[in-house]
Order: structure tokens, then sequence, then C-alpha cells
């Protein structure tokens, strides 16, 4: 299925429409991507709570940081997430059922793997309302993708979510697992990828681009 989307029209940021609409958004959101009061009314709004979920050196932290703050210098490199951190961020897609454009306000939420498993109240805050799970792993450590796919098993069998593999854009000796691997194992359990690079600043905002749209798409897929 790889990065495939059913209900976002994958095109539609590259439009000028798009461009307008989320510099708009971009210059009236205030701290923490909240938007303000009565702005937008001709598009509906919809709520999505979206979770990280990774091994240790999956590359979490650093995509956290690349979708909460893809122009700084921090979003290049992370170490491990200390505690729980969460980010809103408001976007647009357009959804290919309807043709309309709809808003979504994102929360994104990231624990660190020591604390997801030593502090369960982190954890149920967390899992709390979640509507869809990005389980990230990175492409140079078979352990953490081993470890993506027992995420994936444990969850329930009408969880939504998607994988994300980190550091694709090494080379090849540098990899440890294999994107027909992913591609199959994903296929087999009928969800989307997708494969981020090693943290180029350059490549932030279409990294960005593409996790959003596979959240939005995965929380409003039918089936």
């Amino acid at each position: 299925m790889s990065e495939v989307l059913r209900v976002v029209d994958r095109e539609w940021h590259q439009s000028q429409e798009a461009s307008r609409l989320l510099a708009s958004i971009e210059q009236q959101v205030q701290g923490g991507g909240l938007l303000l009061e009565g702005n937008f009314p001709q598009f509906d709004l919809f709520g999505v709570k979206v979770l990280l979920q990774g091994g240790s050196s999956s590359g979490k932290s650093t995509l956290f940081n690349i979708l909460a703050a893809p122009d700084t210098e921090r979003s290049v490199a992370a170490a491990e997430t200390k505690g729980m951190q969460m980010a809103r961020i408001t976007w647009a897609a357009k959804l290919t059922n309807t043709g309309d454009v709809a808003l979504f306000s994102i929360g994104v939420w990231d624990a660190g793997h020591r604390t997801w498993h030593e502090y369960d109240h982190i954890k149920e805050e967390c899992e709390r309302d979640t509507a869809v799970r990005a389980i990230v792993f990175s492409l140079k450590d078979k352990a953490s993708w081993a470890t993506a796919k027992q995420m994936a098993d444990a969850l329930p069998a009408d969880a939504r979510f998607f994988f994300v593999g980190t550091s694709y854009d090494l080379a090849p000796e540098h990899l440890e697992v294999a994107v027909d691997e992913v591609q199959q194992w994903s296929d087999a359990m009928g969800v989307a990828f997708c494969l981020t690079p090693a943290g180029q600043r350059s490549e932030h905002i279409r990294i960005r681009r593409r996790f959003l749209n596979l959240v939005c798409d995965t929380a409003l897929r039918s089936e």
C-alpha cells in the first residue's frame, strides 16, 4: 500500500490554492498551532490525536521535532525524549470523495521509550482518545523494525495506524531493513507506510507534508 492515500488528495498541496491557504493558516496560528477563534468558518474542522510509537533510537524524537518546528536547527537531530511532549498543528487537506477542503487540528504526542515503560500514567495519557498511531522504526536497525512489528501486532483489531521508516536515504551498506520487506508486511496488514531521510533540513517540509497527509487520510478512512 505504501504511501497511497484513499481520502486525501495528494496532489492538492502542490496547487496555488493550497499554498495560499496554508500560508494564511500559518499567519493566523497562535503559539502551539491553535487557530484564532472565528477563523476559516467555511471549512469543516476535524480534531485528530496522533501518537508516535517506536523503540529507542527509532528516530521518533527527531520526527517529532520536524513536525513541531520544521524550520529550526533542533529538528536535525534529537536525543531520546525525556517524559512526554505534545505539539498541535493546524493542517489543511482536500478530500477526494467530496472535493472539499477540510481543516485538521492535529495533536502530535510522544513519550520517551523509558518513560513509556516506567510510568503507567503517562502511557495512559498518551493513549487516551488516540485516533491514529504512527509506528516509527529505523531502516538502519533490524531490531527497531522487529519492535515496530511487535507494536503493530499488539494493537486492537480496529486500531488505525501506519509505519514510518527513518534514515531511508543512507547508503545501502548502512541499512539493515529492506524497503521491499516493509512494503510486503504493510500490504499484508492493509496499512500504509512512508519513508523519511536521515534528518536533512532541506527535506523537512516535504517530510512534514507527507506525514500530516497520512495522518488525515488514516483518520478518515472508512475501512
